[in-house]
């Protein structure tokens, strides 16, 4: 077929089709299926390949029927990010959450390994609990202020050792 042609009434392709430039459906379209779900207007049964980019015009849900209220983006189920991950915004984890290893430790809502660098203070509103030594990087750092200070320190008889520096 050549040209302009129009069909009024279901049109059925064996096989396969080809077509040239585009593709205009007006209201509903199956593919790999006899019917469209209600609710949908296009309905895919299959597996799809897309070659360039893909954009959405509003939300997106993967495993499930629906975006939860308020997000564009909503994933029922794992997921993987091979490459650069950029939030630009905050992110929020709601239960816990591992990094450099693919589970979480027992009774830990994050849980790290490897090395951490961070440039910048830490809050923390509990105990820091350490499992190793605390070995500053140069001998130019303090423990606590002059305004600042430590209320308490309790330390064995066995522990304390005092060190001549000379040069200073």
């Amino acid at each position: 077929v050549s040209g302009n042609e129009a069909v009024s009434g279901n049109l059925s392709v064996g096989t396969s089709a080809s077509i040239g430039t585009s593709v205009s459906v007006g209201t509903v379209a199956s593919i790999g299926k006899s019917s469209v779900s209600a609710g949908y207007t296009l309905d895919v049964s299959g597996n799809e390949a897309v070659s360039g980019a893909l954009v959405v015009n509003g939300n997106v849900a993967i495993g499930r029927a629906n975006a939860g209220q308020g997000f564009e983006l909503d994933v029922n189920g794992n997921a993987r990010v091979s490459g650069t991950m950029e939030i630009d915004s905050t992110l929020a984890v709601i239960n816990s959450m591992a990094i450099g290893k693919s589970t979480v430790q027992s009774g830990y809502t994050l849980d790290v390994s490897g090395n951490v660098a961070i440039s910048g203070n830490i809050t923390m509103n509990n105990d820091l609990i350490i499992t190793g030594n605390i070995i500053p990087t140069a001998n130019v750092y303090t423990v606590g202020t002059p305004e600042m200070p430590f209320k308490s320190v309790y330390i064995t008889d066995q522990s304390l050792n005092y060190l001549i520096v000379t040069g200073k």
